[in-house]
C-alpha cells in the first residue's frame, strides 16, 4: 500500500515538496517520546526498526501530551512498518512508546 506521502512526492513537481530534517528516535517504553520537528516541516515519514520482528513494538497517538500512548493504548506498531504523518500538527502532536525493550524510529522530515 502506498502511502499519502509517497503520492505527494511522485505526483507534485520537485519543488512542491523538499526533504528538510532527518531524525533517528530511540524510543523506550519508559515514557512518551515526542518527535524534534525541524521548523517548517508539514510532512514526515517514519520507518519502525527493530531487533524484534514479530508482534507489537510500540505504540502512538497524534493527540500530543493530552492524551498520550501506554504500552497498552494507542496505534500498534511493529517491526517494518512504514508510515506517514501528512500535517505539521500531527507531527508536532506525534507521541510513541515502547511496548518492551528498546527500538528506532527512522524519520524524515519534508517542508
Amino acid at each position: 500500500m502506498r502511502q499519502q506521502l509517497e503520492r505527494l512526492v511522485r505526483t507534485n513537481q520537485p519543488d512542491n515538496v523538499v526533504a528538510c530534517g532527518y531524525q533517528k528516535l530511540t524510543v523506550t517504553g519508559a515514557s512518551a517520546q515526542a518527535l524534534t520537528v525541524p521548523t517548517g516541516a508539514k510532512y514526515a515519514f517514519i520507518a519502525v526498526e527493530s531487533v524484534t520482528t514479530t508482534g507489537f513494538i510500540m505504540r502512538y497517538l497524534n493527540l500530543g501530551a493530552t492524551t498520550e500512548p501506554t504500552t497498552t493504548d494507542g496505534i500498534p506498531l511493529t517491526h517494518g512498518d512504514k508510515f506517514d504523518l501528512t500535517s505539521s500538527d500531527d507531527i508536532n502532536r506525534f507521541r510513541v512508546i515502547a511496548t518492551s525493550l528498546t527500538h528506532t524510529l527512522h524519520i524524515q522530515y519534508y517542508k
